[in-house]
């Protein structure tokens, strides 16, 4: 594992381990489930796996070059979307950054240095409301190149909902992409509202249940990575309802 600290999904991620070693993987699966319960974090982990040079049913080496990389999300093979907000007009064909104030720019880099840090951390930009076509776009050019390292080529649409924000229309261009999806090349798209994406793309994803986590996980964690003694931190879980990025916000605050 690259993230020692993230707390398993346990049958999820042997089902995903098991499927990988065994040959099985599908193209396009779907992270679903509440907030704070380690979607993502799940994510980036299966990213790595399935490109790590030594993988095994526990999942990534966590040391060989491969892992090193995916761990600081600098990985040739991982490609990341987000939501972003349109300060500039973009033209057709525009690279999706060009949308970014420098400000943004700075922003976005600063949180995805802490997303590689810690998997719950969830990047946020003032103002963006929505996955931009052009960032679907991009992925449209680049995705059947040829990867620049061996291994598979893993795409993550964190808060996929708002590829239909506010039309669907990065959804469609999305779908196309799905449809005849490139080979060696992974897609997962993680959400907290998967009744709000288009039924066309939920049909075209293998749908996987993230549950909230049991309240034990988040008052061990808590405990590990704060000075929070166990009552207080059981308290935090309970308020926070198995919640695990806003508790440790609490938590820190």
């Amino acid at each position: 594992m690259i993230y020692p600290d993230l707390r398993l999904h346990t049958n999820l991620w042997e089902r995903l381990s098991t499927t990988f070693l065994q040959g099985r993987l599908g193209h396009a699966y779907l992270f679903y489930g509440p907030a704070g319960s380690g979607k993502e974090a799940h994510a980036i982990e299966l990213a790595a796996l399935i490109n790590c040079r030594e993988p095994s049913p526990e999942g990534a080496c966590g040391r060989c070059p491969s892992c090193i990389k995916m761990k600081t999300l600098q990985h040739p093979n991982l490609q990341l979307v987000v939501p972003l907000p349109r300060r500039n007009p973009l033209e057709k064909r525009d690279d999706p950054l060009k949308a970014l104030k420098p400000a943004d720019l700075d922003s976005l880099v600063e949180q995805l240095a802490a997303k590689a840090r810690d998997p719950y951390f969830k990047v946020n930009l003032p103002g963006a409301q929505t996955i931009l076509i052009n960032s679907v776009r991009e992925l449209q050019r680049t995705a059947r190149l040829t990867t620049a390292e061996k291994g598979w080529r893993t795409i993550l649409i964190f808060e996929a909902e708002k590829l239909c924000v506010p039309q669907p229309t990065s959804a469609n261009a999305l779908l196309k992409l799905l449809e005849e999806p490139p080979s060696d090349t992974l897609f997962i798209l993680v959400t907290d509202r998967p009744n709000l994406l288009l039924d066309t793309i939920r049909s075209r994803c293998l749908g996987l249940h993230f549950p909230q986590l049991a309240g034990e996980q988040v008052v061990d964690y808590l405990t590990s990575r704060t000075q929070l003694d166990a009552e207080t931190a059981r308290i935090l879980a309970e308020i926070t309802t198995g919640n695990l990025r806003e508790a440790r916000q609490l938590a820190e605050n």
